[in-house]
Parts: C-alpha cells; sequence; structure tokens
C-alpha cells in the first residue's frame, strides 16, 4: 500500500484516544500538518493535567480527574463535599425509613433528615470514588506528536523544524512506517495522596498557579511550532 493510501486509511479511523476526541487547541497544527502530501499525524495531546491512581500499566491505571485547560484550586482536592467522579452525587436521601414531609416546616423538614444519619450520605460522598489505602499521584504530560512521513528525507527535514522548539524530537521508527515523535519538556509526577492523607504540605495555591504556568508554556510552545512548518 503507498504512502498516500495509507494517510487516507488511518485519518478516516474512529479516534481511539481515552478522551475520545481531538484536543481543540491542537487541531489547526494537525490540520497544517495532514495538508502536506508527505506527512500525516496518528495521535496527539495538547498538554494535560490529571491524578490518578494505581499502576503504569494502562489497563490497571484509573484516572481520577483530568484536564486539557487550566486549572482550579478544587481540581486536587479528594476530600469530602464533593460529588464522586465515578457517580454523581444522589439526589434522592436513600432513607431505611422516610419521614413525611409533605406538611412539615424547614426546622421539621432538617430535624427529620438528621434524625437518621443515612439521610447525610450523600453529603460526605467523597469527592473521587476511591479506596483509603493507595496513592493518588499528580502529573503533567507535555505536548506530543507523532508523525508519520513519507520516507527518511521528509522525516529528517520535519525533525529539523521540530527540533527548534522541541529539544527531545526524535525519530521514533524507521520500519514499515517513518515515524516521528514531538515532544515537550514540561513535565510534572508527584505523590499526592496517600491512604486518603495530603502529602503535599505546600501552599495549594502556589501549586496550581505553577501547574497552570506549565499549561500556558505548552501551549505556547505549540504555536510557536505551528508557525515554524
Amino acid at each position: 500500500m503507498t504512502f498516500m493510501n495509507n494517510k487516507k486509511t488511518f485519518l478516516a479511523k474512529v479516534d481511539q484516544s481515552k478522551k475520545g476526541s481531538i484536543d481543540a487547541r491542537v487541531t489547526p497544527l494537525l490540520d497544517t500538518i495532514n495538508k502536506k502530501a508527505d506527512y500525516y499525524t496518528t495521535s496527539s495531546c495538547s498538554g494535560r493535567v490529571y491524578l490518578w491512581k494505581g499502576t503504569e500499566k494502562k489497563s490497571e491505571m484509573e484516572w481520577l480527574r483530568v484536564s486539557h485547560d487550566l486549572i482550579d484550586e478544587d481540581f486536587v482536592k479528594i476530600g469530602l463535599g464533593g460529588p464522586s467522579v465515578n457517580r454523581p452525587m444522589a439526589c434522592s436521601l436513600s432513607l431505611t425509613a422516610q419521614p413525611n414531609f409533605e406538611h412539615a416546616s424547614i426546622p421539621q423538614i432538617i430535624s427529620g433528615l438528621l434524625a437518621n444519619h443515612h439521610s447525610l450520605e450523600w453529603w460526605n460522598t467523597p469527592r473521587f470514588n476511591i479506596e483509603k489505602s493507595g496513592v493518588v499521584w499528580l502529573r503533567l504530560e507535555p505536548f506530543i506528536l507523532h508523525v508519520a512521513c513519507k520516507d527518511l528525507e521528509c522525516a529528517s527535514a520535519f525533525l529539523e523544524k521540530a527540533r527548534r522548539v522541541y529539544k527531545k524530537s526524535s525519530l521514533l521508527s524507521t520500519g514499515s512506517k517513518i515515524m516521528v515523535e514531538v515532544r515537550g519538556s514540561e513535565f510534572i509526577e508527584m505523590p499526592l495522596y496517600k491512604d486518603g492523607k495530603l502529602l503535599f504540605c505546600g501552599d495549594k495555591e502556589w501549586l496550581r498557579k505553577m501547574i497552570n504556568t506549565k499549561l500556558q508554556k505548552i501551549w505556547a510552545g505549540t504555536a510557536t511550532f505551528a508557525k515554524n512548518i
């Protein structure tokens, strides 16, 4: 099969990524590359931050929260008082014996709810539906892009432009498909919670701003790279 046929077939496939769609920020860049006859993109990420637990194996890795945008102060919270990521906050009270509130006043309603601790289970639902044991990690990943090239000469030309912005870019494979990997250097990996207890003892607002600053730097680099090609 020729390179052009491979390109047409691949670009017609359904997105198989965990996100299930292409990041809006990187779409113009992908369109620019895919319009060139000698290249096509196979995977990409505009940069993201997420909380996860499990192991490094994809099949054993649970994403608790993920964002491709700037984060707010609640992003790193897994304490009480917010909805679970795995199930919505309960709207029904699920009382074992529900009182009749049809003609009750507001104070009577509150008193009735407090009389049964099961009625407040939804109020104390963890922000994430996690077990008490284990480690929750915070990770920020850089911009990454994989590009299939028609031949080694095309791959070399693409790499030359990519390395002006992304020094870690490399030739990924030279077999049946010649692939170039473009990768940024912004990265964070840290254990955030252990057994439900926060490990980070610093200023959480500083942490949030630091993460957002890195995300903005990632996006600025992508914009520069788009101009270069």
